[in-house]
């Protein structure tokens, strides 16, 4: 695979990891808030739910096998569909009041990683929907860059959760920002896997 070709996948998989993880990112600070003293629990309940979402995202590589690669690329009208969803919605992203509701509907007494892991399962849809078509319209050698950076990602977003925890004013910007922005990033995903502009190329 050439460079460039990393660098687009490395591109694609940072873009679809944030336009769907911006609303984790919002459970995330709260997280850490409801269990102050194992943030690193949190964080770990995160992870792991990232690298569940990865592990079940691989079924769209057996699908991609499957079927013939033209018609791969029609996968891609699930990421605009959930984009245009959020933008005539006026944005899926949860405020703070409807994540803690979010919170209350775990069980009480679940562990700060079970709880983390069971809300931010229950939260992954739209990252299954854009990561899945993804997968399986970039060919055998990209998988791997793809794989790794979108779990890359997920470390760094960590990273950024624990330091907005640290100034929950930031948490207001982050959600603002995510409304505007994060249903056309979603589009622009699908539009390069409809148009089939060379990920199962490169």
């Amino acid at each position: 695979m050439s460079y460039s070709g990393e660098l687009s996948l490395i591109g694609l998989a940072a873009s679809s990891f944030v336009a769907t993880n911006t609303d984790n990112l919002l459970l995330l600070v709260l997280l850490q808030g409801a269990f102050p003293r194992k943030k690193f629990a949190v964080l770990l309940g995160f992870l792991s739910a990232v690298l569940l979402v990865v592990l079940v995202s691989l079924l769209g590589i057996a699908v991609g096998r499957v079927l013939d690669a033209g018609l791969v690329g029609y996968f891609g009208l699930v990421p605009i569909g959930l984009g245009l969803h959020m933008l005539y919605s006026g944005s899926k992203r949860p405020s703070v009041e409807g994540a803690e509701s979010g919170e209350a509907m775990i069980a009480p007494g679940a562990g700060p990683l079970i709880a983390t892991l069971v809300l931010m399962l229950a939260n992954s849809t739209d990252s299954l929907l854009v990561l899945m078509p993804l997968l399986a319209d970039t060919n055998p050698a990209g998988e791997l860059t793809l794989i790794t950076s979108y779990l890359l990602c997920a470390v760094l977003w960590s990273g950024l959760a624990w330091k907005i925890g640290q100034q929950r004013s930031l948490a207001v910007t982050v959600e603002r920002w995510g409304v505007k922005v994060v249903p056309w990033i979603v589009i622009a995903v699908g539009l390069y896997i409809f148009l089939d502009t060379a990920t199962d190329g490169l």
